[in-house]
């Protein structure tokens, strides 16, 4: 609520401690990390004082969602998502509304119908990698969400493997590398190669 987004900020003892606060913090909120520690231990839920919720509720066993009022859907959590008929996904009142869909990296399943109603949704930020994503199953009726842009995390190298050397490994000076045979394993955090 607004009062209490004010209290939360007069906890400040000027407002560039608030501002300076604010910004260290909208960086770990950029960087996914919703939840902020304050001086005093507690944490925050830097989402709610920067883009306050309009709806929420859950969508499958151990997955939750949460409008916010400039038209974010955020799923989060883990697991399947659960089928709807078409009109009846838990955000199908505010379809209109939904511009950008937000998905954790643990789902695996977008639901039948899901979002079928949601005509306005423009982008899909995805946590995980494309690597990721290709093993999500995405159930009929979701044409909105496929279709919007989507966003993925870019995968990390994280090694490099020498599967086998090159037919020539002797060299004189000046002579340039002749990388028959040569074959090179590239490994990504997301586990592609």
């Amino acid at each position: 609520s607004t009062e209490e987004q004010l209290a939360f900020r007069d906890q400040f003892s000027s407002s560039s401690a608030f501002k300076n606060w604010y910004l260290a913090a909208k960086q770990e909120y950029e960087d996914n990390q919703n939840k902020v520690v304050v001086g005093d231990g507690n944490s925050v839920d830097l989402g709610e004082i920067l883009n306050p919720s309009i709806a929420s509720g859950t969508c499958g066993d151990d997955l939750s969602w949460t409008l916010s009022k400039s038209g974010i859907l955020t799923i989060s959590g883990s697991g399947a998502m659960n089928d709807y008929a078409s009109t009846v996904s838990p955000w199908a009142n505010y379809a209109d509304d939904i511009c950008k869909v937000e998905l954790p990296q643990n789902i695996t399943k977008i639901g039948k119908n899901a979002f079928a109603s949601c005509s306005s949704i423009t982008d899909v930020y995805y946590a995980g990698t494309e690597y990721n994503w290709s093993s999500v199953t995405v159930y009929g009726g979701n044409g909105n969400l496929t279709n919007a842009t989507m966003h993925y995390h870019e995968a990390i190298l994280t090694g490099i493997a020498v599967k086998t050397l090159p037919t020539k490994t002797t060299y004189t000076i000046g002579e340039s590398l002749d990388k028959t045979g040569l074959t090179i394993t590239l490994s990504y955090n997301d586990g592609s190669q």
